[in-house]
């Protein structure tokens, strides 16, 4: 009779294949902000898979491919403060299935921004419709001057204030102040 190998368990196997900084970093780790801590600077070498700024991001170590699902979680109750960075190990297939509902939101959100605009969208420039995608990738109908800058690259970044001044013109954005800070909507027309 043939000998049975044994074989090892897909976890031990992944285990066994970490880099130090993320066999010492574990499945599950915390940042407490409010107790002054800050995350490690390995974390900052990690290449970026999926972002959405402060809240949450999906990174992947360069040297091992351990994957880490990134949450910060702000409370503001008086007493019970507490700011912090949550990260959990992802497999694989919990990254391809994060990955493909946060695309499929993506393309849902933007078909939703191109239903609102139906009729003006045609009419804008290149220009104009890159601005409309940053509203797009940002998942939001409304942003300020501020975030609106922060995503854009050159050159638009550079004409960003004419464009938008001429998106309002044209009834696609609506504009308002918060504390002195201007910000831009999207018309919702239907």
């Amino acid at each position: 009779m043939a000998e049975k190998k044994n074989k090892r368990p897909e976890a031990a196997t992944a285990a066994s294949q970490k880099c130090e900084f993320c066999k010492k970093t574990g499945s599950h780790y915390e940042v407490d902000y409010h107790l002054d801590r800050v995350p490690p600077e390995e974390f900052k070498k990690f290449r970026v898979l999926y972002d959405e700024g402060f809240y949450f991001s999906i990174i992947r170590c360069r040297r091992c491919r351990t994957i880490y699902k990134r949450n910060r979680y702000v409370d503001n109750e008086i007493c019970n403060e507490s700011d912090e960075d949550v990260y959990v190990e992802l497999s694989e297939e919990e990254l391809n299935d994060l990955l493909r509902f946060f695309k499929k939101r993506q393309k849902e959100f933007t078909s939703e921004i191109h239903r609102r605009l139906r009729g003006k969208i045609s009419s804008l420039s290149r220009d104009e419709r890159a601005v409309i995608n940053i509203f797009c990738k940002c998942k939001k109908d409304q942003l300020s001057i501020y975030g609106l800058m922060e995503k854009a690259k050159e050159p638009l970044k550079s004409a960003l204030e004419k464009l938008l001044k001429s998106l309002v013109k044209k009834s696609v954005l609506k504009t308002f102040e918060i504390s002195t800070i201007t910000h831009y909507r999207i018309v919702d027309e239907r």
